[in-house]
Order: structure tokens, then sequence, then C-alpha cells
């Protein structure tokens, strides 16, 4: 108990918790960030930008247009578009954001258990997160569903209910998983 606060032998002391998650997360931002202007998948960011501006018409998925997905990520980038302009970039940006949100989840995750696997795990996520990119609502729904078993691991219930609903209303199969691994 009283090596507890030291670091093991060999491995590096970040900085207070606060300050190491903030490092963590932007590390994981700039791995992920490398790949942003990369490669166009145009099939799918012209559906995601198709059925952002079907929904601006006052269309809904699965009522008048067929989508694959929950709703949020068509509004996501619908909300973007109407304050920043159109473009492709603005759920890339949100990407980058889940993919390194994931990481630091997946980190935090582990760090409870295995300490000293918790950074190697966290490079994991971050390298395989930033790769393929696609334009679909799997890597905010992942941060979601991840952010879920985080509450639930804490005693946030509540919390963790509502990060697995963030994640159904961007993927249902991946709200329906996460509720469950919160469970």
């Amino acid at each position: 108990p009283a090596d507890r606060g030291r670091p093991a032998r060999g491995t590096a002391r970040l900085p207070a918790s606060g300050v190491r998650v903030a490092l963590l997360w932007l590390a994981g931002a700039l791995i992920s960030g490398f790949t942003l202007r990369r490669f166009i998948g145009p099939l799918d960011e012209g559906i995601l930008m198709q059925a952002a501006s079907r929904m601006a018409d006052g269309q809904w998925p699965w009522r008048d247009f067929g989508w694959s997905y929950g709703p949020g990520m068509p509004l996501i980038v619908l909300a973007a578009n109407a304050v920043l302009g159109d473009s492709l970039l603005w759920w890339r940006l949100v990407r980058v954001a889940s993919d390194a949100t994931a990481a630091v989840l997946i980190w935090a995750l582990v760090r409870r258990w295995r300490p000293r696997w918790a950074i190697w795990a966290w490079a994991a996520a971050a390298v395989t997160a930033a790769q393929p990119v696609s334009a679909n609502p799997t890597a905010p729904a992942l941060a979601c569903a991840l952010g879920a078993v985080y509450l639930a691991t804490r005693g946030r219930a509540g919390w963790a209910g509502t990060a697995a609903a963030g994640a159904a209303f961007l993927r249902p199969d991946v709200g329906v998983v996460a509720a469950i691994a919160a469970a």
C-alpha cells in the first residue's frame, strides 16, 4: 500500500490525473488526425452528406429514406453544416475526437485493473481507431459505449444509461451492446 503512489520501476511518471488524461487525449487526436485528410470515401461521405441534407429538408431516416444507422450522425453533420458551412471536414473532426476519447476510456478501464498495461492499451486503441476512415457513426458510438462501461464501473448507473442511449442514437446495435455491457 505504501508503494501505491510510486511508479513501477522503469516506468515514467506522468503529471497529475487531469493533465495526464488531457495529454493522452491530445496524443490520440494527433494520431487519428493524421488520417483526417488522407482519403475521401465518395460513397460513404456522400451518403452521410445526403442524409444530413434530407434531414435539413424535414425528412427523417427510416421514415422518409433508407438509412443503416441511427439519426445521430446526420444530425451532428446537419448542425455543424448549419453553423460552419457545408463540408466533409465536420464529421471527420467528430471522428478524431471520438477516436481520442475511446482511446482514453480504454486507458482508464485498463488502468483500474492492470495499470502497467494501460498505456499499451491506449496506444493500441489510438492506432487501431485511426484506420480505416469511414463516414459512419461507429467511432462516436464506440466512444459512447465505452463511456457507458466506464461510468458503470464507477457506480454512475444513470450516466451510464445516458451514454448507452447516446450510442443507440448513433448506432442502435452498439447502443444495445453498450447497455448490456454497462449492466
